[in-house]
Formats: structure tokens, sequence, C-alpha cells
């Protein structure tokens, strides 16, 4: 599976409690919270990256995709890191639709004020 963590991998034994988290980057999601800034940065190193909230394993390219506002049906091409790179490059769908909504009644705003 592309986001197990094996249980001879060092992180594994951090977050199983069988040795400190001392210079980890490791972050466990809160089911409760919103998730933190998906970088572009390498999501699967053994010291960093984003914990699935009950199991242990990083999370998948699907799970990203859809906490970042994508489709389900959103097709990327490339390797693991390159379709991780995108979505951490990109500015999530429904931050954009905002931003783009907010936008458009500004400038419909100053269309009605223009004499």
């Amino acid at each position: 599976m592309e986001a197990q963590i094996k249980p001879t991998c060092q992180s594994y034994r951090v977050l199983t409690g069988q040795e400190p988290k001392r210079h980890f980057g490791l972050v466990r999601l809160n089911p409760e919270k919103p998730c933190p800034t998906i970088q572009k940065s390498s999501p699967q190193s053994s010291t960093t990256g984003l914990v699935h909230p009950y199991e242990i394993r990083h999370l998948t390219i699907s799970e990203i995709k859809l906490m970042s506002s994508f489709p389900e049906s959103f097709r990327l091409e490339g390797s693991f890191l390159e379709k991780w790179a995108r979505i951490g490059n990109s500015v999530p769908p429904l931050i954009m639709k905002a931003i783009a909504e907010n936008i458009g009644r500004k400038v419909l705003e100053y269309v009605r004020w223009v004499p």
C-alpha cells in the first residue's frame, strides 16, 4: 500500500509510543480539526508527513485530494511524489471559488458605481 508505514521504520516506533517523538515532523490528523497545509515537500519521509488519524500510515493521494476539495473523479498524472507536489502547489478549488466570488462581487459593485 502506498501509505503504509512499516514496523521497521523509526516513524512506526514513534507513532506506537516505542520511541520518543523528538525531532519529528509527523502530524497525526485530528478528525475534529481542519487539516494542516498540504505541502509540496516529501510527504513520506521517515520523520515527516501527515498521518492518518486512527491508522499507522501516511495519507493516500485520494485522501489528500479530497481534503483539498478536489472532486473524487479529478485525475492526477505522474508518480506519487509528483501528484503530492501538484496538490501541495495548488490552490484548493473551494478556496479559489470563494476568492473568485468575492472578486466578482467587488467588480460588479465597482461597475455599478462608475459614472
